[in-house]
C-alpha cells in the first residue's frame, strides 16, 4: 500500500514539469500576441490621431482664413459704401443748388436785367452754346425789341438749366444703379423715386416761360423737390456719421 502511494507520488513529481512548462509557454505566447495586437492598434490609433490632428489644423487655418477674408471684405465693402454716399451726396448737392436757381426763373433770371449792350447779349448766348444763326437772330431782335430779345434769351437759359438738371438727375439715377450693392434698399428706393419726380416735373412746355405761367402747382413742386433733395442729403450725412462713429 505504501509502495503504491509512493509510486503515484513519484509519477506526479516526475511528469508535473511538462504541463507546467506547456502552460507557461502558452501564457507567454498569448501575452506576446496580445502585446503585438495592442501595439498594432496603438499604432493605428496614433496614425488616426495624427490624421485628424492635421485635418483639425487645416480646418482651423481655413476658418481663420475665412474669418480674415470676410473681415477684409467687410472693410472693403464699408469703404465702398462710404464712397457711394459721398459720390451721391456730391451730385445731390449740385442738383440742390440748381433747384435754387430754378426758383429764380419763376420771377425771371437776374442776368437778363443787367444786359445793356449787344456784347452782353452775345456773351450770354455764347455761354449757352447758342449757334451763330441763333445769336444773329436774337441780336437782330435786340436792336429792335429788347424785351422780346430778353424773353428769347430767358427761354434759352431756362432750357439750358432744365437740360443740366436732367443730366444731373440722370447721373444720380445711374449712380444709384452703379452703387446698388453698397446702398441700402430704402435709400435706393428714395433716390429712384426722387429721380422719377424730377423727371415728371420737367415735362413742361419748353416754349413757355415759367415765370409767365403763374403756375402755383409748379412752384409748389419745385419747393417740394428742393426740400426732398435736402432731406436725402441730410439722411446720407446722418447715416454715414452713424456708421463712422460705430466703427471708431
Amino acid at each position: 500500500m505504501d509502495t503504491g502511494i509512493s509510486n503515484i507520488i513519484d509519477m506526479v513529481l516526475k511528469y508535473s514539469p511538462i504541463p507546467i512548462g506547456l502552460w507557461g509557454y502558452y501564457a507567454f505566447h498569448k501575452q506576446h500576441s496580445f502585446n503585438k495586437k495592442l501595439q498594432k492598434q496603438k499604432a493605428e490609433l496614433d496614425k488616426d490621431i495624427k490624421y485628424y490632428d492635421q485635418r483639425l489644423t487645416l480646418l482651423t487655418e481655413q476658418v481663420k482664413f475665412n474669418h480674415i477674408r470676410r473681415n477684409e471684405d467687410f472693410k472693403l465693402w464699408t469703404i465702398k459704401r462710404h464712397e457711394a454716399y459721398m459720390d451721391m451726396h456730391k451730385y445731390l448737392t449740385r442738383l440742390f443748388y440748381m433747384f435754387g436757381e430754378l426758383q429764380l426763373f419763376l420771377w425771371g433770371p437776374v442776368e437778363i436785367l443787367t444786359m445793356t449792350s449787344t456784347n452782353d447779349v452775345v456773351n450770354t448766348l455764347e455761354k449757352l452754346d447758342c449757334n451763330q444763326n441763333g445769336i444773329n437772330k436774337i441780336v437782330t431782335t435786340w436792336n429792335t425789341d429788347k424785351e422780346q430779345a430778353k424773353e428769347m434769351i430767358e427761354l434759352l437759359m431756362q432750357k439750358d438749366l432744365k437740360k443740366k438738371m436732367m443730366e444731373i438727375a440722370s447721373i444720380i439715377n445711374d449712380k444709384t444703379v452703379l452703387w446698388s450693392l453698397y446702398l441700402p434698399i430704402n435709400m435706393r428706393n428714395i433716390l429712384l423715386n426722387f429721380y422719377l419726380q424730377v423727371e415728371e416735373s420737367f415735362r413742361e412746355n419748353d416754349k413757355q416761360l415759367w415765370r409767365t405761367t403763374k403756375n402755383e402747382v409748379l412752384e409748389r413742386r419745385i419747393k417740394q423737390l428742393l426740400e426732398e433733395c435736402k432731406e436725402i442729403m441730410n439722411k446720407m450725412v446722418t447715416d454715414l456719421s452713424g456708421e463712422l462713429s460705430n466703427n471708431s
